[in-house]
């Protein structure tokens, strides 16, 4: 977690939030987080559907080829959390383009909270070490594969008790845990949060129909890979970007990809909300958090071009990125907001 958050400053807003939804009697009782990180017996690990797919060369980022890796809870990228609650509502964490480190902040928060979080690196797990610099179809396809045998996993393990599921996912993330609340069977997840989606969904593209209630958030200054003065919810992406697959739901790719409309553009986050089919009891609820930007948990404010955060990783910034918006955190209000919101989403899918 950043240094702008002190343990002493998220106690408070923690306790407030608690208060204010009555987390305090949905959780059961609330008290200080004792961290644990699950000890799985050998019968457990499944280091068989480890792979290690390549990248391969391409216009722009490069693209991951081969098979792609499925759960392993055993891999040294997985963490569990909880508080000392007895069995806590569960979040998984899907990260994004940066890895296990774009969901440190957030992951922390959440068990303040009161709820026990299992994250991972899907990179990692796929054989990269080292963030991979690929598109974002490649990303999402190793996220989202770690991601279906994670939760499948939490359900049906017995090491350490827990309550409801939910499933949270940033940037990559976020796009994956969107197409998660389209793909899997109602009543199984309690509740899906995105939060920083793609813009149009580049990568998988975004589902046809929501089966599962979805909150869809963003920081209201989430320029990241957009024009300056747009949004991520409201500026497309080329269709080029996005990839499809019969393991995923059907959605804005369908007609919208590297292989049909290679030229083409997707609709925008915000015309896909008016569009989305929602099956029986599935809500979608789209907020914003003011001052707040992309991944508003993982840093303070930082108003930057896409020039700006090449220029900081030495790398090759070209002049066109000065036009690119790369807003990056948020501030103290903007990143208690974020979680009060979250916390209003959880009381609610808890009634339904």
């Amino acid at each position: 977690m950043q240094s702008t958050i002190r343990v002493g400053l998220l106690k408070i807003i923690w306790s407030k939030i608690l208060i204010v939804f009555g987390l305090i009697m949905l959780f059961d009782c609330y008290s200080p987080p004792a961290f644990a990180i699950a000890n799985l017996p050998a019968s457990e690990c499944r280091p068989e559907l480890l792979q290690k797919p390549q990248m391969r060369k391409a216009s722009g980022p490069s693209k991951v080829v081969g098979k792609v890796s499925k759960f392993d809870p055993c891999h040294a990228s997985v963490s569990f959390k909880s508080p000392s609650s007895k069995s806590p509502p569960l979040i998984i964490l899907l990260h994004g383009g940066g890895g296990a480190k774009d969901v440190t902040a957030i992951d922390q928060a959440f068990v303040d909270m009161g709820m026990a979080t299992l994250s991972f690196d899907a990179f990692k797990m796929n054989g990269f070490e080292k963030t991979p610099f690929i598109n974002n179809w490649s990303r999402q396809k190793m996220i989202w594969s770690i991601s279906l045998g994670a939760y499948k996993w939490a359900l049906k393990q017995t090491h350490f008790p827990v309550g409801d599921v939910y499933i949270y996912g940033i940037s990559n993330g976020a796009t994956v845990t969107a197409n998660l609340a389209g793909r899997i069977k109602p009543g199984i997840i309690k509740g899906f949060i995105a939060e920083g989606t793609s813009n149009g969904g580049a990568g998988m593209g975004l589902p046809g129909t929501l089966k599962n209630s979805l909150l869809m958030v963003f920081g209201e200054l989430d320029n990241l890979a957009t024009p300056i003065a747009k949004r991520r919810w409201n500026h497309p992406s080329p269709c080029r970007f996005n990839g499809v697959s019969k393991f995923m739901p059907k959605g804005t790719a369908e007609n919208c990809n590297f292989v049909n409309a290679p030229d083409g553009m997707s609709i925008t986050i915000e015309e896909w909300v008016k569009k989305v089919t929602k099956k029986r009891n599935a809500e979608l609820s789209f907020k914003f958090i003011k001052g707040g930007a992309h991944c508003i948990m993982c840093e303070p404010l930082n108003i930057q071009t896409r020039f700006d955060f090449m220029k900081k990783l030495n790398r090759k910034a070209p002049e066109f990125m000065k036009t690119q918006g790369w807003n990056m955190g948020g501030d103290d209000s903007s990143k208690a907001e974020l979680m009060n919101v979250i916390a209003a989403f959880i009381t609610a899918t808890d009634r339904l």
